[in-house]
């Protein structure tokens, strides 16, 4: 009985451990209630190349969406989001490159720029965090 006590307690501790190391990705100025949210979280070395360390598709039904990331590792990441508004599965540009879809970035990127690494990036530890990013 002691020993079912015992690993009763290291069980529900390892429980709560892992809900700590959340990241909770708050999407806001939503405009157009269709389509999908496409969140991707990355590293430094695949920096909006190719395949997301970490990826989320939510369905829009509001002007602020919340997608939640469980037992993200510590490290440095950046996020890029975009509305998928015609479901697509792309994230459709003009004959230019410039993105014709709703998009955003963690970090202080302009706009009007190509996203840099040390613009979006921020670090995460062992504690739930949430990230803001805007339309």
């Amino acid at each position: 009985m002691r020993h079912l006590v015992i690993l009763s307690i290291v069980l529900l501790s390892q429980l709560l451990s892992a809900q700590d190391n959340n990241l909770s990705i708050k999407v806001e100025g939503i405009s157009q209630l269709k389509g999908k949210i496409y969140v991707g979280v990355f590293t430094k070395d695949n920096f909006l190349r190719g395949k997301p360390v970490y990826g989320e598709i939510v369905e829009v039904e509001a002007e602020t969406e919340i997608v939640n990331l469980v037992d993200l590792p510590s490290g440095e990441y950046a996020i890029s989001v975009y509305q998928d508004l015609n479901n697509n599965e792309v994230f459709d540009m003009d004959e230019y490159g410039r993105p014709i879809e709703p998009w955003a970035m963690s970090g202080t990127n302009p706009k009007n720029q190509q996203p840099v690494w040390d613009l979006a990036m921020f670090k995460f530890g062992e504690k739930s965090k949430t990230i803001k990013v805007k339309f």
